[in-house]
C-alpha cells in the first residue's frame, strides 16, 4: 500500500456584510507562496499576519483587498525550519517550528514591507519528544 499525499490550497473565509446585515461566507485562494501557510493570528491593530511552512518569513494579509505581503523575515537569508504556528505577545512574533523551538522575534513595524528581523531561539523542553504542531500564547 502507497501513500498518497495530496496537497489542498488554503482558503481564507471572509464574511461580508451585506445590505440586509447578514454575513455572507466569501473564498479567496491564497497567493502560492502561502499555500502551505501552518499558521494565522490577528494582532491587536486589526492586521492578519501568517507564516509559510519552510522558511521563517512573516505575511501581512488585507483581506478587504485580497492580497499579502512579505512583511518581515528571520535573517538573511531567512532560517529555515518547518514552522507549524504563529502567536503574538509583548510587541514580539513568535514562530514555533515542528520539532519544539521557539522563534522570537526583535519588534519591527507593521507598516514597512520585507523587513529582516532578529529572532531569539527559546528552547521549550519539546525537542525530540512529540511533534508540534501550533503555538498560543
Amino acid at each position: 500500500m502507497s501513500l498518497r499525499i495530496s496537497f489542498i490550497p488554503i482558503l481564507l473565509v471572509l464574511s461580508l456584510k451585506t445590505t440586509a446585515q447578514e454575513e455572507t461566507p466569501e473564498q479567496w485562494e491564497l497567493p502560492l507562496y502561502l499555500r502551505e501557510a501552518s499558521g494565522l493570528v490577528v494582532t491587536g491593530e486589526g492586521y492578519l499576519y501568517a507564516h509559510n511552512d519552510e522558511k521563517g518569513n512573516i505575511y501581512q494579509v488585507n483581506l478587504q483587498k485580497r492580497s499579502a505581503f512579505k512583511l518581515a523575515s528571520i535573517g538573511k537569508p531567512p532560517v529555515r525550519a518547518d514552522f507549524e504556528g504563529i502567536a503574538i505577545a509583548d510587541g514580539s512574533v513568535y514562530l514555533v517550528s515542528s520539532t519544539g523551538i521557539l522563534y522570537r522575534t526583535t519588534p519591527f513595524s507593521p507598516d514597512n514591507p520585507k523587513q529582516e528581523v532578529g529572532a531569539r531561539k527559546i528552547a521549550t523542553g519539546l525537542h525530540g519528544i512529540k511533534k508540534t504542531e501550533t503555538y498560543c500564547h
